[in-house]
């Protein structure tokens, strides 16, 4: 603005001048750091936990972050970065400014923010312990068969007994031979079996198809080849155990040879030399009476069901020959059959659509299923038009299943109050509003150990035994308990072994196996949301 100064001079004169004096109005108070929280308030940086810190931040400022010990010397800070108003987060691994896990001590965590208007600041202690970890076993494992037959629709079967109570534990496959975890990647991984949380001591079953995972919802069968399963097992305070076991995949199994002379020791796969075959899977020196000679062979005996012509032919007995051949098969008398086999191939085609899904026959078994899961609006299909019944479904696309299901769902209504209801599930994520309803409610509690402890992972595959529990938690009954049998493969006293029960007592997922492990396709869930409706709890 310019305005305009009277100024005395020496002469007792009076001059006039212009100033131009710039006027910075920021809009944005001075930056406070309010709502200052670590979870956990003590980790071991040793064992691969980390501390999340949660704050709020009034308005848009510069924040840095400064980590001392002590004795006040400084172990990490985090430069500057530009952060707008709002629920704020970040991740400390434990480690030093070298990249060094720290020492075990009491730490100060100060956070700085910055504008123009001036600097808000505030702090808070965790508790930090590097242990030296302790090296046992934490789990054994076996398998069933090391061969997986894919042309059979083969399985094979990892069956783990976890020495203790374990944290968590995972158990997935890896493309060729490894015995140790520092030589493969995460390239190498072609298959999430199992992901566990809380895994108590004992034994537990894993099955794995001879399927890997391509894209995020899609399994398809691997090629032949080599294989290996592992199991990881995390307990704070020990060193990761691993077992590894290699499996060979094959498309079929190769017959044994055909053994030409079974009353000779060994498998002779041609006729020795010196012998005759006598056409019976036997072999005789080579100089005896061949009584069939119009048959392929040496025949030293006439074959059941044939007679001696007398002149060194066989015939058959009288009475039909057996039909043979494809098909219905027809008798003809001359021995071997041949058989004229008709096959009649039938094609069912379906004229309407199941609730308009082009890819869904009104026919299918499922459509009453999908019908209601479409009006109650909980599974609503693609833009497509189709419903795709056999795609996997996601832990994100669970939580707005279930919360559309039972109604416990308000668009109208912000869940979230600004607030991540995980680290990893932010206001950009299309599920926000839905994981952090879900959470509130107690239907999702993410990850509670290891190395995902704290998040929720809303990009993955969920198994049935996930899917049972996020389900189940909203249905107004109490759960069996977990030392109820239920599932064949369901052991007593694991974290599911209630919801499994539940489930096995209403047909949720009918038969004798649960296959906890198998990740959820949308039919199958369209199928138990509506086993649920028919018994009244939905």
């Amino acid at each position: 603005a310019n305005k305009q100064y009277n100024s005395p001079n020496p002469q007792n004169a009076t001059a006039k001048c212009n100033v131009t004096v710039s006027e910075v109005q920021a809009k944005e108070p001075a930056p406070v750091i309010s709502a200052l929280s670590v979870q956990p308030n003590s980790f071991i940086n040793s064992n691969g936990e980390t501390v999340n810190v949660y704050y709020n931040l009034n308005t848009e400022a510069d924040v840095s972050v400064k980590i001392t010990d002590k004795s006040a010397a400084e172990v990490r800070t985090y430069e500057k970065v530009s952060l707008k108003a709002g629920h704020q987060s970040f991740i400390w691994d434990g480690k030093d400014n070298s990249n060094q896990l720290v020492p075990t001590d009491t730490y100060l965590i100060r956070l700085n923010a910055v504008n123009v208007k001036g600097e808000g600041k505030n702090d808070i202690k965790v508790n930090v312990t590097n242990a030296p970890l302790q090296t046992v076993d934490l789990v054994e494992c076996a398998l069933n068969s090391p061969t997986l037959v894919l042309a059979d629709n083969g399985t094979v079967t990892m069956t783990c007994d976890f020495k203790m109570d374990v944290d968590s534990a995972k158990i997935f496959v890896l493309e060729g031979d490894f015995d140790d975890a520092t030589k493969y990647t995460s390239g190498d991984v072609i298959r999430e079996i199992d992901s566990l949380i809380n895994q108590k001591a004992g034994n537990v079953p894993f099955e794995w198809d001879g399927k890997e995972l391509t894209g995020k919802i899609i399994l398809v069968d691997v090629e032949p080849g080599t294989y290996t399963m592992v199991a990881e097992a995390n307990k704070s305070g020990y060193e990761t155990d691993y077992v590894f076991k290699k499996v060979s995949v094959v498309e079929e199994l190769t017959p044994p040879p055909t053994d030409l002379c079974a009353n000779i020791t060994g498998v002779q796969s041609t006729i020795p030399s010196g012998y005759v075959s006598d056409g019976a899977g036997n072999c005789a020196l080579s100089g005896g009476t061949d009584l069939c000679t119009n048959m392929t062979g040496v025949q030293l005996t006439v074959p059941a069901g044939y007679v001696s012509d007398g002149a060194g032919n066989c015939v058959v007995q009288s009475g039909g020959g057996g039909g043979g051949g494809g098909g219905t098969g027809t008798e003809t008398g001359t021995g071997a059959g041949t058989g004229t086999g008709v096959t009649k191939t039938t094609t069912v085609s379906s004229t309407t659509n199941c609730a308009g899904f082009k890819d869904v026959a009104a026919s299918d078994s499922a459509c009453d299923a999908i019908e209601y899961v479409q009006s109650i609006g909980a599974m609503t299909g693609n833009p497509d038009g189709t419903f795709a019944p056999s795609d996997l479904l996601q832990r994100d696309q669970i939580a707005k299943i279930v919360l559309e299901a039972f109604d416990l769902y308000n668009q109208k209504v912000d869940y979230c109050q600004g607030l991540n209801p995980f680290p990893d599930v932010m206001e950009v994520d299309w599920a926000w509003q839905y994981i952090c309803r879900a959470r509130g409610l107690g239907a999702v509690t993410g990850y509670q150990a290891g190395v995902d402890k704290g998040t929720y992972r809303p990009e993955r595959n969920v198994n049935r035994a996930e899917f049972l529990a996020v389900l189940l938690r909203n249905v107004k009954e109490k759960m069996p308990s977990v030392s109820k049998k239920s599932y064949n493969d369901v052991p007593t006293g694991q974290w599911y072994s209630g919801y499994a029960a539940y489930s096995y007592d209403n047909k949720l997922f009918a038969g004798s196996r649960l296959y906890s492990t198998n990740y959820v396709t949308r039919k199958e869930v369209a199928q138990v949301l509506y086993r649920l409706h028919q018994l009244g709890k939905l």
